[in-house]
């Protein structure tokens, strides 16, 4: 018996882009800044609904960094995250005992 080989393809037709706020995060920054990650919430009246073409020329317009080179030169600077965290509503003091707790958990670690 000769069977017909399966042909398998996936589209998508559609991009859902969910905008999440920054909070203080739990993992510990290699250069000393305050570790930052992302709120729970977002707000669905900000959610973007575009089409694959949409989606590409915005990341272009955006100047999107490839994922193969964002380890390197798409991470935050310490000065960065702190004002993205006081931007988002983080007191100072909040940022700075999240910063010394990180730095205390990163030297024992060494």
């Amino acid at each position: 018996s000769s069977s017909l080989p399966v042909v398998k393809k996936l589209q998508f037709g559609m991009v859902h882009i969910r905008h999440y706020g920054y909070r203080v995060g739990q993992g510990i920054a290699s250069d000393y800044g305050p570790p930052v990650g992302l709120a729970w919430y977002h707000d669905p009246e900000l959610d973007d609904h575009l089409t694959i073409d949409e989606a590409e020329d915005l990341a272009e317009k955006c100047n999107r960094i490839p994922f193969t080179y964002f380890g390197g030169e798409g991470r935050l600077t310490p000065e960065d995250r702190i004002r993205k965290l006081r931007e988002a509503g983080h007191r100072r003091c909040s940022i700075d005992l999240s910063t010394h707790q990180a730095q205390k958990i990163s030297n024992s670690r060494r």
